[in-house]
């Protein structure tokens, strides 16, 4: 992916840029979809609902972001 990143600088062509954009977008959507069913999965499965929740409100807080209740 990073390469992928460096490459698109190297563009000339708009239209090729907007095309490789748009395809780094879809592996990163794919990407994080699985991430989603997969990962976030096993870490429910594996992780008390508590720690689980600790962990949560600690990555909110780290970045800024409000939870809802």
């Amino acid at each position: 992916m990073d390469q992928q990143i460096r490459a698109m600088f190297r563009l000339q062509d708009p239209a090729v840029l907007r095309e490789q954009i748009r395809a780094l977008l879809d592996v990163t959507r794919r990407h994080l979809a699985r991430e989603e069913e997969v990962m976030f999965k096993a870490a429910r499965d594996a992780i008390e609902k508590g720690e689980l929740e600790h962990l949560g409100h600690h990555w909110a807080e780290f970045r800024g972001v409000l939870l809802r209740d």
